[in-house]
């Protein structure tokens, strides 16, 4: 037997009965919009999720009043239009059409509304999507310069450039040069690949060992009919020492070769050097253990509570120490920190300024101690020494 009301409540109309005028509910839209917006432009907590139901609830009603207005034959009560509504809003603003269904299947526990509500909430999220990227919850963490989208990898490889990793020696040959001359100086290179140059020693096209399979066997009758320029690759595959390795690793998996030429610039073709495929993964794995070591490091300093130093051995510690305001300016070599202050610096934290931080994906970044560097505000020095010495430089400005 299904439960009964209580008697109080048994002469109160259900929830979206339809009492509500259409003046009313559209009134009641902008009402909350206002409402929600000065609460959390303020600083308050109203929350979102509930918020966008009532919405949803309010906008789908009203379209409902006009639906039957205009269709009074055939629209459907309008309190069905408010749930298909509620509905429409959470999956967009939440861009999970799923949750949405099941919260108001799970409110109704009707079946014909059902195939409404799944139309109009794929719909929405999928409009949603085109519109913005970010569902409500996570544009909060893209403000915070945390990127959900983007994994840990694609991080990694974007804050790593191609000059750090590239090397001057490569493998060049004319476009003129006969079949021979190109098994021959395969074979005695180290390479996997050979740079083509036209007459003015501008990049035209990479030749590699498995272009050169093909005609291996019948290199006596080609040797003198085929050159450079007929087995080569022509298409522009190059790099600039300024390009991230994300978008080396891609080119890598798209054009399925173990080494790509490095040119001066993107409006010149003249090759400075190359980068190799393994250069790129061993480069990532470095930059992994690196990180992971710092993040252990500073972990551990931030967990030590009553002292800011991590005792070492042999009366040694470390600590992170904000670089004295005197250094600003200078690089680490004329700032002459070791020999002035017995201590060593093993890493720099740097503060990222808004463009870079946009680009990272993060607000700062870790850098490998380099005596050309120039050392900026903010910047924070992980460094090992005494405890008295650790002390005499964090007080030196």
């Amino acid at each position: 037997m299904p439960p009964q009301l209580p008697p109080q409540m048994r002469d109160k109309p259900p929830p979206l009965a339809g009492k509500l005028t259409s003046l009313v509910l559209l009134s009641l839209v902008f009402l909350k919009l206002t409402a929600v917006s000065i609460t959390l432009g303020s600083g308050g907590s109203g929350g979102i999720f509930a918020p966008s139901m009532f919405l949803g609830a309010m906008t789908g009603g009203f379209i409902g009043v006009v639906f039957n207005a205009l269709f009074p034959g055939i629209a459907a009560p309008y309190g069905a239009y408010a749930l298909v509504g509620m509905g429409a809003v959470v999956a967009a603003t939440t861009h999970a059409p799923l949750t949405a269904i099941i919260i108001i299947f799970e409110m109704t526990s009707d079946y014909s509304i059902i195939l409404p509500l799944m139309i109009a909430c794929i719909v929405a999220t999928v409009t949603a999507m085109k519109l913005k990227k970010e569902s409500i919850y996570s544009m909060k963490l893209i403000r915070k310069k945390l990127n959900i989208f983007v994994g840990k990898e694609l991080n990694i490889l974007k804050s790593l450039y191609v000059k750090s990793v590239m090397t001057k020696d490569v493998e060049i040959v004319p476009e003129t040069a006969n079949l021979n001359s190109l098994l021959e100086q395969l074979v005695k290179s180290s390479h996997s690949s050979l740079f083509m140059v036209n007459e003015n020693n501008q990049f035209s096209g990479i030749i590699t060992m498995h272009d050169l399979r093909g005609v291996f066997l019948e290199r006596d009758s080609l040797q003198d009919l085929l050159i450079a320029r007929d087995v080569a690759i022509t298409e522009r595959i190059t790099v600039t020492p300024d390009d991230d390795l994300d978008h080396v690793i891609k080119l890598f998996g798209q054009k399925n070769i173990d080494e790509i030429p490095v040119v001066e610039s993107r409006y010149s073709r003249k090759i400075i050097g190359s980068i190799w495929r393994n250069t790129v993964m061993d480069a990532y794995n470095q930059e992994i253990m690196r990180r992971d070591l710092i993040g252990e490091l500073s972990g551990r300093i931030k967990s030590t509570e009553k002292s800011p130093h991590i005792d070492l051995a042999d009366g040694y510690s470390m600590a992170e120490v904000e670089v004295p305001h005197r250094f600003v300016g200078k690089s680490i070599i004329d700032a002459q920190i070791r020999s002035r202050y017995g201590v060593e610096i093993v890493l720099i934290k740097r503060r990222l300024s808004a463009e870079e931080a946009e680009k990272l994906h993060r607000n700062e970044e870790t850098l490998i101690p380099d005596a050309s560097y120039v050392i900026r505000e903010g910047d924070i020095f992980l460094i090992v020494g005494s405890k008295n010495k650790i002390n005499s430089f964090k007080y030196s400005g």
